[in-house]
């Protein structure tokens, strides 16, 4: 805790500026000083230099200028540490937007266009000239003027009123449009597919129209092998209003894949690199859509720093194509590294973590990890192998090991685990976000020795095998990172079966369901909740072993509870578990200081129930409610929590619980 308090002090102490601010100050000082951080750093150092003021006066003028204060001025004293006297002179509001003369679109549209906030200022006119400029371009009025807006000031100076003179002229459209093929007896079919790809005449002309269709007319030509293409573009007006276009298109000589080389990649197995190069065939056309693909199939694996591929002409053949000599150049990314991992939990004290990461391994792109994770309570060591790319985009194959030894607060458990994972993502390129399914099948086999938690219907030491089927169906749109979101939301549903046909002593059905969210009204605040249940449905036997029941309790859950303390207990006190669990979370978080956002208050509400029975929530709530700190980190929140429990008889014993985490979950 003293450690804790040193951290808050610093930052606080962090808080204080490195200038002195005086005269008008409308805009909050941090919020200055933050525009001008870069310059008085540059002063700040042994070299720092009188310009550096200079940069920091025009920096806060330039904020103040964007809040509506035009006439601002930031006068600069040089010491250590400067001075800044600011004159802001009257907040101007924008009055009114008048147009005037030939508009040539409705008026709400040029309204809209001109807005840019109630405030004026310096460049205010400048910009609302652009505007209007631009969405009259946009809607086919190419030769439109906008001319500089007049400044209509009121006589205390704190209203503007903005006059536009406008002359949109005639809305172009395309009258006519002609594609000429140089040697188009020698390409059928081609005249075709290239007017296929032309504006219809009749259509509004737009500012880019004719090089957009142009690069239309070279990308489909590149992919059919003319590397040499060439397309001219010619404008003429028969007529107000009207523009005729003509493409004047010469193909050029095909070019074919003669042989392809790869530099690079040594670590890369031939068929991995192989089958990356599917587009470039000897004998077939080189395509430019084929070249992309390439750089992207390589690009897109993260193995890779860098994909070129560079066609090499030769001399012309017979029939008039020319032959490419295709070189494919690879650069690899490190894909081996160590890491490392430290944290702190109020039940485990002190954790640690090594894990061994090859990423390229056999060079197919398959993943394997070896890892040992250890704490004051137990250790694991575990190892997995994952074929991201053998299934197509989106899927994934992983088999993974594991063993484990563990002392949870009423019993010691062991188990040595195997599973095999598949994964595919749908709707792949939706975005970020997108739903995931997860078959895949576990098969442990597990020991609890040592149970102190006294129960007529169990042994105290108890061995079994359980082999769980499993589905699960998830969707993570949390951001920026899911260790500490400030926004987006998790949802997932999953089933499980640990059957006796696939070798279990242990058999149940397993039904859950967890969702979370986070809002970020404002950069000082974030807002969280959270919903989780599942179930376990024995099958022949009647109980479930203590280390397949359900626990609440700790720092992730009900955090007025220490470490599984909530729901059934047995005769001697000790937490028994039970066969459903439910747990809920609704916290909020401010960050007070601008400058230091890593540092965070929180308050919360937690609920959770542990009932001795599936599909049952009948037991007594346990409810959590409490204030922490929170310090972010790029390994997650190091996390100070005070939970107290408002219900009475609970029969623990204790109605309170102080809970510190650092880092990640073990």
């Amino acid at each position: 805790m003293r450690n804790l308090l040193y951290v808050v002090l610093i930052l606080l102490a962090g808080c204080a500026g490195n200038a002195r601010l005086t005269g008008d100050q409308p805009v909050a000082r941090r919020e200055l000083l933050r525009e001008a951080a870069r310059p008085l750093q540059a002063y700040a150092a042994p070299d720092g230099r009188p310009s550096d003021l200079v940069d920091a006066s025009e920096a806060m003028r330039a904020r103040l200028d964007r809040e509506g204060y035009p006439a601002a001025t930031v006068t600069a004293q040089a010491g250590r540490p400067p001075t800044f006297v600011i004159t802001t002179g009257p907040r101007v509001r924008i009055a009114e937007v008048v147009f005037t003369g030939d508009l040539g679109l409705p008026l709400a549209e040029l309204e809209a266009a001109a807005a840019s906030g109630a405030w004026f200022t310096s460049t205010a006119g400048g910009a609302v000239r652009t505007r209007l400029r631009s969405v009259l371009r946009a809607a086919g009025h190419l030769d439109a003027v906008v001319e500089v807006p007049r400044e209509e000031w009121s006589e205390d100076r704190t209203r503007v009123a903005l006059h536009v003179a406008l002359q949109a002229g005639p809305r172009f459209v395309l009258s006519a449009v002609q594609l000429d093929l140089a040697d188009a007896e020698r390409w059928p079919g081609m005249r075709e597919r290239l007017e296929a790809l032309l504006d219809q005449p009749g259509s509004v002309l737009l500012p880019r129209s004719p090089s957009i269709v142009a690069a239309r007319l070279r990308g489909l030509l590149f992919d059919l092998g003319h590397r040499e293409a060439e397309v001219e573009v010619a404008q003429r007006r028969p007529a107000p209003g009207e523009i005729e276009m003509r493409f004047a298109v010469r193909p050029g000589p095909v070019h074919v894949v003669r042989s392809v080389t790869v530099d690079g990649g040594r670590r890369s197995a031939p068929g991995f690199i192989a089958r990356r190069l599917e587009g470039l065939v000897p004998g077939q056309a080189l395509s430019q859509a084929a070249i992309d693909a390439c750089v992207t199939a390589f690009l897109s694996t993260g193995l890779f720093r860098r994909a070129e591929v560079l066609p090499s002409a030769g001399l012309p053949l017979s029939d008039g194509s020319v032959p490419d000599e295709v070189q494919v150049r690879l650069r690899e990314q490190p894909t081996q590294h160590i890491d490392l991992a430290v944290g702190y939990g109020t039940y485990e004290r002190v954790r640690g973590g090594v894990t061994y990461v090859d990423e390229h391994i056999l060079g197919r792109g398959l993943r394997f990890t070896a890892g040992l994770e250890a704490s004051t309570v137990g250790w694991e060591a575990n190892t997995s192998l994952a074929d991201p790319f053998s299934f197509g985009p989106g899927r994934r194959l992983t088999l993974e090991s594991a063993y484990l030894e563990r002392q949870e607060p009423s019993y010691a458990h062991r188990e040595a685990s195997v599973g095999l994972l598949f994964s595919r993502r749908l709707r792949e390129g939706q975005g970020p976000a997108f739903w995931e399914v997860r078959p895949g099948h576990r098969f442990a086999r597990q020991e609890d020795y040592h149970i102190e938690a006294i129960d007529p219907a169990q042994p105290s030491k108890t061995l079994y095998t359980t082999s769980t089927v499993r589905l699960d169906l998830r969707r993570d749109s949390r951001r920026p990172r899911v260790i500490d979101p400030d926004a987006g939301t998790l949802a997932r549903i999953g089933l499980g079966w640990s059957a006796a046909p696939l070798g279990a002593t242990v058999d149940y059905a397993e039904a859950g369901a967890e969702w979370s969210g986070a809002w970020s009204p404002a950069p000082w605040l974030v807002g969280t909740v959270r919903g989780a249940a599942t179930t376990r449905d024995p099958g022949v036997v009647t109980s479930l072993p203590i280390g397949e029941r359900l626990f609440l309790g700790g720092s992730d859950t009900v955090r007025s509870y220490s470490q599984d303390e909530l729901g059934p207990r047995a005769a001697n006190g000790e937490p028994l578990g039970g066969l459903t669990s439910a747990v809920a979370n609704l916290e909020l978080r401010w960050r007070p200081f601008a400058e230091h956002r890593q540092l965070e208050f929180a308050t919360f509400y937690d609920l959770g129930c542990v009932d001795p029975e599936a599909w049952s929530l009948g037991e007594a709530w346990g409810a959590g409610v409490g204030a922490g700190l929170r310090y972010r980190t790029p390994v997650g929140p190091i996390r100070f929590d005070a939970a107290l429990d408002p219900a009475e008889g609970d029969g623990s014993g204790r109605r309170y619980a102080l809970n510190l985490t650092v880092g990640f979950a073990f």
